[in-house]
């Protein structure tokens, strides 16, 4: 199923096609098809793609062969259905979207299936209007003239944002094609071996020749944050992250698609871990005597007990008939029980414990006298 849609992308590849699009749910997880999606781009297209109509995190990774696109509503909201996830590279309107039916008629429909042509229809519009404009100065364009939707710069529900045909056609149309030179990127704070904890701010200098569109951030290799806006600062919440080594990078953008990073910067995480709350009580046993035993003269009780945080803490007692007769700290108590003197009859043991956060356990035991 899916080599024959590798297939046909190849084909149209050899044939000079410069954009396609496929609506298909899953398509997107599909390493056959993303081989072929490199191929057309390795040729000067791109491959527009539909995220699925699941309404879940498809939890696939980002990839730069493709076009993923998810599905708005009318009023610029992620539609429910309309899988999502950091796939997701670009939005587009996909509820109530007027298509032809089978017979000949026209009915309104809704699914990524509907979105992702609208995408790739402007990807279409734009490679007309600007022929010898790249592939990427193309896809660059339509990320940075999409309307940001949620969360500032790429998230997971709109990528970059809902597309904006007009937009995205004007700056093809006014990109300065000659501009090759790309963006400089500097990461001024933190420094490099500082040790950072909590909320951190990441300041980055960027500069362009023409003007620097767009700069992301990047934390041991996956981009985390964008800033659109000089000057460039992030608020990084470092405990999304393990205690330990830590990589940041900064890329900066330009209108005309050229992209810069800069150098890594090693930082050491250091945040306080929390030790979750001690509810687990202590670990109860009367060994002596045998639960329904028959005794007499001396008998030696031993309560034994153990605690996930060691005996130390541990607080035993010992009643007999709702009667304490001894107590003792640590993990055993033994007691010296003279029955002579008493009537014939039950008699009822009970062996409490208490650790050092308050947990506490109990067990009994009867014998006769």
């Amino acid at each position: 199923y899916w080599s024959t849609v590798a297939q046909g992308l190849t084909w149209a590849s050899d044939m000079g096609t410069r954009v396609a699009n496929i609506s298909y749910s899953g398509v997107a997880g599909s390493s056959t098809v993303q081989s072929a999606a490199q191929y057309m781009r390795s040729r000067g297209g791109l491959v527009v793609v539909a995220a699925g109509n699941n309404g879940i995190d498809e939890g696939l990774p980002q990839t730069s062969t493709m076009v993923v696109v998810s599905a708005t509503d009318a009023n610029d909201q992620k539609t429910s259905w309309s899988s999502y996830g950091s796939f997701v590279s670009i939005s587009a309107p996909g509820q109530d979207i007027w298509t032809t039916t089978r017979g000949g008629g026209y009915q309104a429909w809704w699914g990524t299936s509907l979105a992702s042509p609208v995408v790739a229809g402007v990807v279409g519009v734009m490679m007309s209007a600007r022929p010898e404009m790249s592939n990427t100065q193309v896809e660059s364009l339509l990320y940075s003239s999409s309307v940001d939707l949620g969360a500032s710069g790429r998230d997971s529900y709109y990528g970059w944002g809902r597309v904006n045909g007009a937009a995205a056609v004007q700056a093809a149309v006014s990109s300065n094609l000659t501009d090759t030179q790309a963006p400089v990127a500097t990461i001024t704070s933190p420094g490099t071996g500082n040790v950072v904890s909590g909320l951190v701010a990441v300041n980055v200098n960027a500069t362009d020749n023409v003007g620097v569109t767009r700069v992301d951030l990047k934390v041991n290799g996956n981009v985390i944050a964008s800033d659109t806006t000089a000057p460039y600062g992030f608020s990084v919440d470092t405990t999304q992250w393990a205690n330990g080594g830590a990589t940041l990078v900064a890329s900066a953008y330009d209108a005309a698609g050229n992209q810069a990073s800069s150098s890594s910067v090693g930082v050491t995480i250091s945040n306080t871990v929390a030790l979750a709350p001690d509810t687990t009580p202590p670990v109860l046993a009367i060994s002596a005597p045998a639960n329904g035993a028959t005794v007499s003269g001396n008998v030696n009780v031993a309560v034994s007990a153990s605690d996930n945080a060691g005996p130390a803490g541990i607080k035993l007692q010992l009643l007999i008939n709702g009667t304490q007769v001894a107590s003792a700290s640590g993990g055993s108590l033994s007691y010296r029980w003279s029955t002579n003197k008493l009537a014939s009859g039950s008699y009822t043991l009970t062996a409490r414990a208490t650790d050092a956060q308050g947990n506490s356990s109990s067990t009994q035991i009867t014998v006769r006298r």
